[in-house]
């Protein structure tokens, strides 16, 4: 299994529906509006794929159907279905992460290294840090007549946090 992980309108539901047209497999999507419309997509690109199903649809095939528990899927937006399955939370065995991929992003992937191709929203964080950085909070002083102003970035116990990728190590602060 991989999870694909990337922005929106960054093409993962398209690449699902190329890979149900490769190889058969059933895309799995939230709502009957979602499956809908990636059925649709699938007509308007040209491609040919088994009926797309709602994470209802699929649950009850499962246990009415124990043969479909042979088939291929593809699941559109997990956490949507999760949520939908009720599911809070979540783990992921450290040996199996190379099972996420960061799918079709552009941007250096952290503040401390250059590696690419990890995450495409790095400019919109500096620059939301940035702005964080500046905001300041007047307050009143002992005298009323003279406001103080004082900047978040200047108060010890607001940290600033930092974006890391997967090749950056924890334990020594250094890139491998």
């Amino acid at each position: 299994m991989t999870i694909y992980v990337s922005g929106r309108q960054s093409g993962k539901t398209t690449f699902l529906i190329r890979q149900s047209a490769d190889t058969g497999a059933v895309i799995v999507a939230p709502t009957c509006q979602m499956a809908r419309y990636i059925d649709s997509m699938a007509r308007d690109l040209g491609l040919q794929i088994p009926p797309p199903v709602t994470v209802a649809d699929w649950i009850r095939g499962l246990v009415r159907q124990p043969k479909d528990h042979d088939k291929t899927y593809l699941v559109d937006e997990l956490q949507m279905a999760l949520h939908q399955l009720n599911v809070k939370a979540a783990t992921i065995d450290k040996n199996h992460e190379e099972m996420v991929r960061m799918f079709r992003a552009k941007e250096t992937c952290c503040t401390r290294c250059s590696h690419r191709g990890v995450c495409q929203y790095k400019s919109e964080y500096l620059a939301a840090q940035t702005a964080v950085d500046e905001v300041s909070v007047r307050r009143p002083s002992k005298d009323d007549e003279s406001i103080r102003s004082i900047r978040l970035h200047d108060i010890p116990w607001i940290e600033p946090v930092e974006l890391k990728c997967t090749y950056f190590r924890q334990d020594t602060g250094a890139i491998r």
